[in-house]
């Protein structure tokens, strides 16, 4: 068997997580009526210790191989993943934020090196085509497992905004 599959298959799962879980630490954010300005700090950090450490990572992975820091990354992402259910606070959606933010940076390095390493040259933009199908699964399936995950929670509620905001039927009487 080409490794190729598991490759595109660990996309999808760790970037699944990695989408998914931006909507629920933003929706448990404001579910823990954090301000606008939180819940866009929580957003943004997701992408500020990645950007900081991207070219550190990229020499890490070339220094290393991919592999030891792949397995690392996936860890640490469905470590991430979990820190809000461990520390049901807004310091667990900080850390998991950073957490998972960074671990999938690693992560989206070492799959693209070693995708384009996967094969002849003559196949390398097949294989980077399957990643990028991958990539745009998960980006669906992600924050749609999200809000139906959320939903359940958020049911009771939901029914209740939209049932006061909802106009009530004409009646039928005559006065």
């Amino acid at each position: 068997m080409k490794p190729l599959p598991f490759f595109i298959l660990l996309t999808v799962l760790s970037h699944t997580g990695f989408v998914g879980s931006r909507i629920t630490v933003s929706l448990s954010a404001i579910h823990q009526q954090a301000s606008p300005f939180t819940v866009g700090l929580l957003m943004a950090l997701y992408a500020m210790v990645p950007m900081v450490l991207a070219v550190q990572a990229g020499r890490f992975i070339d220094r290393t191989g991919v592999f030891r820091p792949l397995a690392w990354s996936s860890a640490a992402v469905a470590a991430g993943i979990l820190l809000p259910f461990a520390l049901p606070s807004m310091e667990g959606l900080y850390a998991a934020s950073v957490v998972i933010g960074t671990a999938f940076m690693l992560q989206h390095l070492a799959l693209n090196h070693v995708v384009g390493w996967i094969g002849d040259p003559a196949e390398r933009a097949v294989n980077f085509s399957w990643l990028a199908l991958g990539y745009a699964i998960s980006g669906f399936i992600g924050p749609l497992l999200a809000g139906a995950q959320w939903w359940p929670r958020r049911t009771r509620d939901t029914r209740s905004f939209i049932a006061a905001r909802t106009p009530a039927a004409p009646s039928d009487r005559r006065r």
